[in-house]
């Protein structure tokens, strides 16, 4: 996991902060074209040779080759997801996390093919590249319908909004002259010239968007660490691990599923004339809020992972399942969610193409702090 987590951050920091020159020389209908076309390539071939290397059984260098096919999946996956959510996300900030709960549907269908192709430790050769042949399909088959979809200009608008906001961008960065009227009417220009930043924040990001970003990277952190330690949380008993894995995926797919129910962010991260709802900063406010009360029930369930005797209530199945394992990680899903469409809609101008890269800096950010997390966990 660390392998396939942790290179991809530093693509999408990458992508995050060379994006605007690349899309300026090119043209962002271009740059976002090649992209997602030549990741999604990439990704269906890294699959097809991770089929032949599990099927070859290669012996001794069989390791090492999975861990740099692994890492270079990995890192096209992360131009795949980030080239994905910057084109959809400005359009939409709910568009972002419904791409996020496609990967949590990835991982009900990759067991759901594993299953129906047994594939598991000890299956056939032929059994093994049938799993990743199938994947490298389903990647082929979405990039074929993104083709098909600019084919018949069903994202026409999306590019025309991205180009929009560019120009905007651009506008806004070149300088104004301050022209002031005097009392009998005739016109007198300032000489001085009034530099307008086109951006505003920390690091041109509005602070909200860096606060929801480090809120997410806390939930997905959190969620993340408990997954792999699901033998532990067990206490050793394997289907009761099973259990707590599946339990996971169902939780992140009622979460994810869920936030669609929340009145969409207004635009921009200022309140005046905001109602409660519809405030960015106030929707903040509230999701901090969630993950601050889900912290105590993270420390209960990790220190029942560590064997201690403190939560003994965790030892009844139905406890730690339903009324502890699941409302855990569904409302980490959900702040998750919430987070990425909190921090786009706060965003404006150019800052608004850039935040839902920074966001997926922040899951990737959340996933590997998970992992360092359970790694160092005895």
């Amino acid at each position: 996991c660390a392998y396939f987590y942790i290179p991809p951050i530093l693509i999408t920091l990458a992508q995050l902060f060379l994006d605007r020159k690349f899309d300026a020389l090119l043209g962002i209908r271009v740059v976002l074209q090649f992209r997602i076309l030549f990741s999604s390539i990439v990704t269906a071939g890294l699959l097809a040779l991770l089929g032949e290397v599990a099927a070859a059984r290669a012996g001794s260098h069989q390791q090492s080759t999975v861990f740099g096919l692994g890492t270079a999946l990995g890192c096209s996956a992360a131009v795949l997801l980030g080239s994905s959510s910057l084109l959809f996300g400005v359009v939409d900030p709910r568009l972002t996390p419904l791409l996020i709960l496609g990967q949590t549907a990835a991982g009900v269908f990759a067991n759901i093919a594993a299953r129906a192709l047994s594939f598991a430790p000890g299956c056939s050769a032929a059994e093994a590249r049938g799993f990743f042949d199938l994947g490298a399909g389903v990647v082929i088959a979405a990039a074929l319908l993104y083709i098909v979809s600019n084919s018949c200009q069903v994202l026409e608008g999306a590019y025309q909004h991205h180009e929009e906001l560019m120009s905007s961008s651009l506008a806004q960065s070149q300088p104004s002259v301050e022209v002031e009227r005097a009392p009998s009417g005739s016109v007198a220009v300032d000489a001085a010239v009034e530099q307008r930043p086109c951006n505003a924040g920390v690091l041109g990001m509005p602070l909200l968007v860096w606060l929801t970003a480090l809120c997410q990277t806390l939930a997905i952190a959190m969620n993340m660490s408990l997954t792999p330690l699901s033998n532990q949380i067990a206490h050793r008993r394997y289907e009761l691990s099973q259990e707590v894995v599946l339990t996971k995926l169902l939780g992140d797919f009622v979460g994810r599923s869920a936030f669609l129910l929340l009145p969409k962010p207004a635009d921009g991260d200022r309140d005046s004339g905001r109602t409660a709802c519809g405030s960015p900063r106030r929707q903040a406010m509230l999701v901090w809020i969630v993950e601050l009360c889900r912290l105590p029930f993270w420390v209960l369930v990790y220190m029942w992972a560590l064997g201690s005797s403190i939560p003994s209530f965790l030892a009844t199945d139905g406890v730690l399942l339903w009324l502890v394992w699941l409302p855990l990680i569904s409302s980490g899903a959900f702040s998750a969610s919430w987070c990425l469409v909190i921090a786009v809609s706060a965003a404006e101008g150019e800052a608004k193409r850039a935040a839902p890269l920074m966001m997926s800096v922040s899951v990737y950010i959340g996933f590997s702090a998970g992992i360092l997390v359970a790694l160092a966990t005895p």
